[in-house]
């Protein structure tokens, strides 16, 4: 009887590690998962600073424009070139901000807690890749000039 005893606590603290481990493998690839997503988004962000100066320049010069050309609509530029640098700095902004909070330590919660949590900061990279595309697209059909 005893022997039985012995054997079944054996069996189940057995279960319970490999449970464990499987949890933690599971959190360990959803990591490595975000963490590619994070290193696909982040060459973005330089660009987009550059940019964004650049888009400032060119603000800078509109009015000094309209002077050389009063016919030219300085309004309308001005309005899509701000159009592009509201866009630049929202992608950008959601990054820094994902980075200030993203929290890869996950070993003080379950393992289900663990893989919810990261599963949600995957979610919202998904949405910053596709933000960054779009940003992306406005920025090559709108070159600065």
């Amino acid at each position: 009887m005893k022997y039985c005893i012995y054997l079944f606590v054996g069996l189940s603290l057995l279960a319970l590690g490999a449970c464990q481990q499987h949890g933690a493998s599971e959190q360990d690839e959803l990591l490595k998962d975000i963490m590619a997503d994070h290193d696909s988004i982040m060459p973005r962000v330089g660009v987009f600073v550059r940019y964004n100066m650049a888009l400032d320049s060119v603000l800078d010069q509109l009015p000094a424009q309209k002077l050389a050309n009063p016919t030219l609509d300085t309004t309308a530029k001005r309005t899509k070139l701000l159009a592009i640098k509201s866009a630049l700095e929202s992608a950008t902004d959601s990054m820094n901000e994902w980075m200030a909070n993203f929290e890869p330590d996950q070993s003080e919660k379950t393992a289900q807690e663990a893989k919810d949590y990261l599963e949600a900061e995957k979610g919202k990279l998904e949405k910053m890749k596709v933000a960054f595309k779009n940003v992306d697209s406005l920025l090559l059909a709108n070159p600065l000039r």
